[in-house]
């Protein structure tokens, strides 16, 4: 099937007034069935439609000629204050949200974009593990920082009180989700029967280990924590494993 796309500019008309012909399609790492995908040019809002990666639901589109941004993130509507931030509901632990930012120089006759969705959140799985001269072993974690949510059209944190209280399973275990970051100000709370057992900074024990916050997609993380030596060990997604010392107290 031929297709033919025609502009309303002719050859004589003056040629930065004519739209530019952008193509969008998807990165083939996108694990999402479908995004919510919008074009952006001068403050603007040129294009908004929900597409599917899987199904190569790539698009065709006429835009201004000027360097446009292209947004595309899980739909998370219900979820954004407004169409480019994302906030966490106090006590809440983080969405788990695919996002990604496409800047396209767009000043010619046609161009095109390739959109990612990269993953905004980490998953850190913890295990408290406790030896014979243990204090008393926690039931409860409250993990706390001061990164609330995320600018999608950035992709840069956003400043707010952040906190989540979850239990530890019967094997002292248990996962949580938190966005990203922007410092090291993640600390964790241990609860017990009797009241607060310690306090961990987890921020520090996780820059420490060299994660990398900035990562286009963030891998998840594994906290080992020893009550009795006052240790840390944390392994990234990519199996690479550090052990430090915590501010157990």
């Amino acid at each position: 099937m031929l297709c033919l796309f025609l502009s309303s500019c002719s050859v004589k008309e003056d040629r930065l007034r004519c739209p530019c012909r952008l193509v969008i399609g998807f990165d083939e790492s996108i694990e999402s069935s479908e995004l919510s995908v919008s074009v952006h040019s001068a403050g603007e809002t040129v294009f908004e439609d929900v597409l599917h990666p899987a199904l190569l639901d790539s698009r065709v589109l006429l835009v201004p000629r000027n360097v446009v941004s292209v947004i595309s993130y899980d739909p998370l509507s219900e979820l954004c204050q407004d169409a480019e931030i994302y906030l966490i509901e106090p006590g809440k632990q983080c969405d788990s949200i695919y996002c990604g930012v496409t800047i396209v120089d767009c000043r010619g006759d046609e161009a095109s974009a390739v959109v990612s969705a990269g993953k905004q959140f980490a998953t850190v799985y913890l295990n408290v593990i406790a030896s014979g001269s243990s204090p008393t072993l926690p039931e409860s974690v409250l993990v706390s920082g001061d990164i609330c949510g995320l600018n999608l059209a950035t992709l840069l944190p956003v400043r707010g009180e952040f906190f989540y209280n979850t239990a530890l399973d019967e094997y002292r275990s248990c996962s949580f989700r938190v966005p990203r970051q922007q410092d090291s100000r993640l600390s964790l709370e241990l609860s017990g029967n009797t009241g607060s057992t310690g306090s961990i900074d987890i921020g520090r024990i996780i820059s420490n280990s060299g994660y990398d916050w900035s990562a286009e997609s963030l891998p998840d993380i594994l906290l080992d924590i020893s009550l009795a030596e006052l240790e840390a060990g944390l392994i990234v997604s990519d199996w690479n494993v550090k052990v430090v010392e915590s501010d157990f107290q």
